[in-house]
């Protein structure tokens, strides 16, 4: 996702872009994979040396609220993505390599219950965690 399109998503939840802000999503924009909090604070202190840890830990939990940026719990720590489609992902628990599934395994389910309820589902999160071909393998 674009850092435009990001930002105008923060936007349209209410919330101000500030330059905190900015600087976090384009920092978080330019990985490819989930990160953890302290990369990014690494990457945003390079466009915004003064800024601290806790503005980064604070920011992020707010752009997660909104839908903004997404957290995956791995391990004990938490990774960070900006969201790309619809996806869920399988976290390893022994190195926390973590894989995005590309398809939804819930999309049927999730209609027939939301049906059979009377329930309108904004949207749903699923993570599957375990070993990845490389920790399997080491047992």
């Amino acid at each position: 996702m674009e850092t435009d399109e990001v930002l105008a998503r923060l936007r349209s939840a209410g919330r101000k872009v500030t330059e905190q802000r900015r600087v976090i999503i384009e920092a978080l924009s330019r990985f490819g994979s989930p990160v953890t909090a302290r990369r990014i604070h690494r990457e945003a202190s390079k466009a915004m040396p003064g800024i601290s840890h806790d503005t980064v830990y604070r920011n992020l939990e707010m752009l997660c609220k909104t839908g903004t940026v997404v957290q995956i719990r791995a391990k004990g720590a938490s990774l960070f993505e900006l969201p790309e489609g619809h996806h869920h992902h399988m976290v390893c628990v022994k190195c926390s390599k973590v894989l995005c599934v590309e398809c939804c395994p819930l999309s049927f389910e999730e209609k027939m219950l939301a049906r059979q309820h009377g329930f309108r589902v904004l949207g749903h999160h699923l993570e599957f965690y375990g070993l990845c071909p490389a920790c399997n393998d080491t047992g």
